[in-house]
């Protein structure tokens, strides 16, 4: 399975998407509804299609009303956001990698309801899972997690509790298998490489830029790297030198605190036209 960079552009932003990339990328658990609805005009939404879609999220729980117009992430919604701010301790997720491999078997469970079948495989996916051949999703059991936190971390964000999560030590495939070709580590290495350049070109780019274009560029961009980083497989050094990984990481970290100023600084400047 290749993972790639493809930095998003404006016109990938729907409502809901802004709505929940707003809730990640500041520094505030709780935001405004009147903030979630101005964010929209960034990207071209209208303000009926912004309220639409928290309250879609709402009767859906992935958002939560802690008071009249301020929304936090509900039940739903946190357990995703959850899984993706891990995106700062990346590198100490994983440890040594001794040869044996995690394994899912979900087949069993059927293919006929989709979005079942369309959240089972972005948990596992969002674990570093890839789907084997023989059916099997596998990964290097090189996470740090034990394997009932990992079992229980799928579950939270999408994989079917009926599902089985087991350690395989010793694997006879059939010929012409290879569970190590199921990624491609130049792909990944090439991702991290454009990702990280990406942040560099637009760091230089944002002190140039208005309230609105920086805020919009920044979360573009983040989001587009933190996307990368929580489906990033974390593989062992064993099938690729993870250098650059954290390199793009460190880098993301001081991207991450000029998206929340430029953001902060959107909302200010909103707040002084109403003055």
């Amino acid at each position: 399975m290749a993972l790639y960079f493809e930095q998003l552009k404006s016109s990938d932003m729907t409502a809901k998407k802004l709505v929940l990339s707003l809730m990640s990328v500041t520094d505030h658990e709780v935001q405004p509804a009147a903030n979630l609805v101005a964010s929209g005009r960034v990207f071209g939404i209208e303000p009926t299609a912004m309220r639409m879609a928290i309250t879609r999220l709402v009767q859906e729980g992935i958002l939560l009303p802690v008071e009249r117009g301020v929304y936090a992430m509900g039940p739903v919604g946190e357990a995703l956001r959850a899984r993706v701010a891990t995106w700062e301790t990346a590198s100490a997720q994983v440890r040594p990698w001794s040869g044996d491999w995690l394994a899912v078997q979900c087949d069993h469970l059927g293919r006929t309801d989709k979005k079942r079948v369309r959240a089972r495989e972005r948990a596992l996916r969002l674990g570093g899972f890839a789907r084997s051949g023989s059916g099997l999703w596998v990964r290097p059991n090189n996470l740090a997690a034990s394997l009932e936190a990992t079992r229980r971390s799928l579950v939270d964000v999408g994989l079917d509790k009926e599902a089985l999560v087991l350690v395989a030590s010793e694997v006879a495939l059939p010929e012409g298998q290879e569970w190590r070709e199921l990624w491609s580590v130049d792909a990944l290495s090439a991702a991290y490489e454009s990702a990280t350049q990406a942040m560099v070109q637009s760091s230089k780019d944002v002190p140039a830029m208005g309230q609105a274009e920086a805020a919009r560029e920044t979360l573009l961009v983040g989001q587009s790297v933190i996307r990368l980083i929580s489906f990033d497989p974390r593989l062992p050094a064993e099938f690729i030198d993870r250098s650059r990984f954290e390199h793009m990481v460190e880098r993301m970290k001081s991207y991450n605190a000029l998206g929340v100023k430029a953001w902060k600084a959107f909302y200010a400047y909103g707040e002084s036209l109403k003055a």
